[in-house]
C-alpha cells in the first residue's frame, strides 16, 4: 500500500521545535541539526497539527499528487 499522506519540512524551517511538541504520535524529532520525520507511515491522514503550529510556514503535506510535492517547495528552492 502506498503512503499518500505525510508532512514535508522545507528549507524555511527555523528548527524551533514547535512541530515536535505538537505531534501526538512523536513522529518528528531533532537529529543532526535538523527536524526530521520518523516513521512517516504512521502519520494520521488529514492531521495537520504540525503545519498549523509552524510559524514560518515550513511544513506542507504530500497527499499523493505531484502538485503537492511542488507546492511544498514553492518559494524555497534556489535551483532555478
Amino acid at each position: 500500500m502506498a503512503i499518500d499522506w505525510y508532512p514535508i519540512i522545507n528549507g524555511k524551517c527555523n528548527r524551533c521545535g514547535d512541530c515536535i511538541d505538537s505531534c501526538h504520535y512523536s513522529l518528528l524529532k531533532y537529529e543532526n541539526g535538523q527536524i526530521i520525520l520518523n516513521n512517516y507511515e504512521k502519520c494520521e491522514k488529514n492531521c495537520n497539527k504540525c503545519q498549523k503550529i509552524c510559524s514560518v510556514n515550513a511544513i506542507h503535506y504530500y497527499n499523493g499528487t505531484s502538485e503537492s510535492l511542488l507546492n511544498s517547495f514553492s518559494g524555497v528552492c534556489s535551483c532555478h
